[in-house]
């Protein structure tokens, strides 16, 4: 239900959705909260994205617990995006793989990170050593639609190279995933 209300841009209520199931189930509440920071975040409401990353930790249990430190790190990571801070924040965004070594959303966004920093080889490298490596977990729309943006922007053979992603999708996802995430020109 939230994730249609955010697709409607129905914000207001696609929170108040994730407070109330995070009433539901306490063991998923660290998550929602995080996912309501980023979503602050993405509407330029700092402090409510503060809040938010705050009861996420909190929820998450013992600060020294690895799932706290990883909710810190990202949290500090997205923080440190929004600033402009891309050094720091891919150093943050790698202390979250120190506690869970493939986590999508850090290694996306450290792609991210990597890009605005000048280093568009090493963040293709990095988007694909993700997608290659466990492509049933990893092929996700935001993951895909950044790498192919890379592509775009590293090559002018970038259509060869989404063709290609094109051929793992199919295989490991089928008709479900969102096509326009290849970004593919006809």
């Amino acid at each position: 239900m939230g994730n249609a209300l955010l697709a409607i841009k129905d914000y207001d209520l696609a929170v108040q959705t994730f407070i109330a199931l995070t009433n539901g189930d306490p063991s998923a509440a660290p998550a929602l909260f995080s996912l309501i920071g980023r979503l602050y975040l993405q509407l330029g409401d700092i402090r409510s994205a503060q809040e938010s990353f705050q009861a996420a930790e909190s929820k998450a249990g013992d600060s020294s617990s690895d799932l706290c430190r990883k909710f810190q790190s990202m949290h500090k990571g997205f923080m440190d995006v929004t600033a402009g801070r891309y050094q720091d924040a891919f150093r943050h965004f790698q202390g979250v793989l120190r506690v869970e070594k493939f986590n999508g959303v850090a290694i996306n966004n450290m792609a991210v990170c990597l890009l605005y920093t000048g280093k568009l080889t090493e963040a293709v490298q990095v988007l694909e050593e993700l997608v290659w490596k466990d492509p049933p977990t990893h092929l996700q729309s935001a993951t895909i639609c950044n790498l192919c943006t890379l592509y775009e922007l590293q090559s002018a053979r970038a259509n060869d190279k989404k063709l290609t992603l094109l051929r793992l999708v199919a295989k490991h996802c089928g008709d479900g995933f969102p096509a326009e995430s290849l970004k593919l020109s006809t």
